[in-house]
């Protein structure tokens, strides 16, 4: 019987590993609240997980979110190292899709991706509420439902 059980729980284990593994692939530089599992769980990137775009070039991601509650996307890391951005948000959800760049305890700048479109926005002091700097920390948050993808610059 306790072999039995041992078996039992490897199979569940490992199902859920799988199921865990697909919903990731799919999640690009991106990573969502439950339902689905993420290595941060269901917050922003933490401030050590930090992409300088002046040394490491563009930043790609591509993500879903269906409509549940607390499903929003979050990047994978904050950015830093330049004073101006160029962002790239692709929407091929058939709904609008708020997008909030915020820093450590602020929101910098919050706009809506149209359905099925193209947007390209500039952070920087002037387009933002509060003043960029090269040591200003920011992410991005998408709220669900979404299907996106692009860039950072």
């Amino acid at each position: 019987m306790k072999k039995f059980i041992s078996v039992l729980v490897t199979a569940a284990m490992l199902f859920s590993f799988s199921t865990a593994a697909f919903a990731s692939e799919r999640n690009i530089g991106l990573s969502p609240n439950p339902p689905y599992a993420v290595t941060r769980g269901a917050y922003p990137p933490d401030i050590w997980e930090v992409w300088n775009v002046a040394d490491k070039g563009t930043y790609e991601f591509s993500g879903f979110a269906e409509d549940y509650s607390d499903t929003d996307l979050y990047t994978n890391y904050h950015f830093t190292g330049k004073t101006s951005y160029q962002v790239r948000i692709i929407n091929t959800c058939s709904s609008d899709v708020t997008v909030t760049f915020r820093g450590w305890y602020t929101n910098y700048r919050v706009v809506t991706v149209p359905a099925d479109s193209v947007r390209n926005y500039t952070i920087s002091t002037m387009y933002c509420d509060e003043e960029i700097t090269e040591s200003t920390i920011w992410y991005m948050r998408f709220s669900a439902p979404c299907e996106v993808e692009g860039y950072v610059k």
